[in-house]
């Protein structure tokens, strides 16, 4: 990958050799999968070219952990392992969600740590591994001392879904929880790299027991913008009883859309219709949940 590539590339071998390129390369560039790095304008060749420290050699980076209710992931770890170790155990919601991502040889080389930390536009992978409560392990060296820290995956970024990492920090671990949700749905609308000021990405889950709507949970993405999490919409659904009249779905629509408006003015109109279609489809899908005795 780095034959024809211009600059200095470093290789760290272990956390240590790691801690002293961040602390003694200047304006470095952390490369993990580079799917996204390589696919942006003008990054080959580069007047000014960044040294590139990659990560792909530190072996606990590559690691895949399970435990009796999360699974820990190395930042390292592609798509494609991912979707083969957790097939039997992720919830249906995360499976698609990996699924949807690109084509099978993109993402035997698109990285957990990449896909959560691609600056300045959001895709399908961090909303849903926020919604699944996800922890992250974060690396951060300042002058001759380091940290790592555990922390929401949601904290890494602003209130508009924009990552917002500290100099000198770095995405170690991902853990992951796996417990599914009684409804789930994932939907990506549209096409991410080509035409992200069109794309609507959805992730939605919740429990129905009884048929009454609990543990909400919407995110919306749409590339250029960020994340939209529509908490207050979630909060006005709990307690609701399914399945919903369309007098009460079109109540709910509208709440999104002026939740959509009100926090990304930005977003198209295109996008807006896409995400009520979404959203409507996935109230109609809800159905009473069936007890056992």
């Amino acid at each position: 990958m780095y034959a024809k590539i211009d600059r200095e590339v470093l290789q760290p071998k272990n956390l240590g050799e790691l801690e002293e390129y961040i602390r003694t390369t200047q304006n470095a560039l952390i490369w993990a999968g580079g799917t996204y790095i390589m696919s942006r304008p003008g990054f080959y060749p580069e007047k000014d070219a960044r040294p590139i420290i990659y990560l792909g050699n530190i072996e606990s980076f590559s690691e895949i952990t399970k435990n009796i209710r999360t699974v820990d992931v190395g930042c390292m770890v592609n798509t494609n392992r991912l979707l083969d170790v957790g097939n039997l155990i992720f919830s249906k919601l995360l499976l698609d969600t990996l699924a949807s991502t690109t084509s099978s040889i993109v993402r035997d080389q698109d990285t957990m740590g990449g896909a959560i930390c691609t600056p300045g536009r959001r895709f399908s992978i961090p909303g849903t591994l926020i919604l699944m409560n996800t922890d992250v392990d974060i690396l951060k060296v300042e002058g001759k001392k380091h940290t790592i820290s555990k922390m929401p995956l949601r904290r890494i970024y602003d209130n508009q879904g924009q990552l917002n990492l500290e100099p000198n920090c770095l995405i170690t671990k991902l853990r992951i929880e796996f417990e599914s949700s009684d409804f789930e749905m994932f939907k990506s609308v549209g096409a991410p790299m080509r035409k992200p000021k069109s794309t609507v990405i959805c992730a939605l889950r919740c429990n129905l027991s009884s048929g009454i709507i609990s543990n909400m949970q919407l995110c919306l993405t749409f590339p250029l913008e960020g994340m939209y999490f529509a908490q207050e919409l979630c909060n006005d659904l709990e307690g609701s009883q399914v399945p919903f009249s369309l007098k009460k779905v079109l109540e709910f629509s509208e709440k999104l859309e002026e939740g959509i408006i009100a926090k990304f003015p930005s977003v198209t109109p295109l996008q807006r219709e896409r995400s009520i279609k979404i959203f409507q489809q996935a109230l109609f899908s809800m159905k009473p949940k069936i007890e056992q005795n």
